[in-house]
């Protein structure tokens, strides 16, 4: 029941965005009542930190099966692509911004993910320099928290019109050109190839 009530939950925060659903449509959604999802959840709060929770746990297995596969660094960026095109496919632009307005604790959570995240990013522009992939001047550590960063920019309503551009749309385009702007010619033959075989 718990894990139907994160999932249902995730599925509407992410499409309408976090602070414009209510417990009572959760509720209607699921099918129950809100006293049966107070059982397991006290307040909207802790449902909120619960579904970022689990989304965060999902989100780093599948960053860790990625790099534990047998990829190339460039082959890994194209799966991480693939992994950002389902995650944010149907996100609502304003569901970062909820996040960090009304809902700090499980912001938070999200700030130490991405933490995490730099090192991961620096462990592939490692790799990559050392097969030759990406050019070898770079400065991993700026690289690495840039890339990170620059997830979050596609949510900003300041920089990119949500009537202009899609979040799906950003996040590819941004990636696509970080990606072009380390690689090697070796990594350049390597990437257009890949992305021939992503297509």
């Amino acid at each position: 029941m718990e894990a139907r009530i994160i999932e249902i939950s995730t599925r509407l925060f992410s499409t309408y965005g976090i602070k414009s659903i209510t417990m009572d449509e959760i509720s209607r959604e699921l099918g129950m009542s809100k006293k049966t999802i107070y059982q397991y959840f006290g307040d909207k709060k802790a449902l909120v930190n619960a579904v970022i929770e689990h989304a965060l746990a999902a989100e780093m297995t599948k960053i860790k099966e990625i790099e534990n596969g047998d990829l190339n660094p460039i082959e890994e960026v194209f799966n991480h692509m693939k992994q950002i095109k389902e995650m944010l496919g149907n996100m609502n632009v304003t569901f970062l911004y909820d996040l960090q307005k009304y809902f700090p604790v499980a912001f938070a959570k999200y700030e130490a993910f991405k933490v995490e995240n730099v090192t991961s990013v620096e462990n592939n522009l490692k790799r990559g320099i050392k097969l030759g992939l990406y050019r070898n001047d770079i400065n991993i550590h700026i690289l690495a928290k840039f890339r990170i960063e620059s997830v979050d920019m596609g949510f900003d309503p300041r920089i990119f019109n949500k009537d202009e551009f899609t979040l799906l749309e950003i996040q590819l385009e941004t990636m696509d050109h970080f990606i072009r702007g380390i690689l090697s010619p070796k990594g350049l033959d390597t990437y257009e190839y890949t992305k021939k075989q992503f297509k």
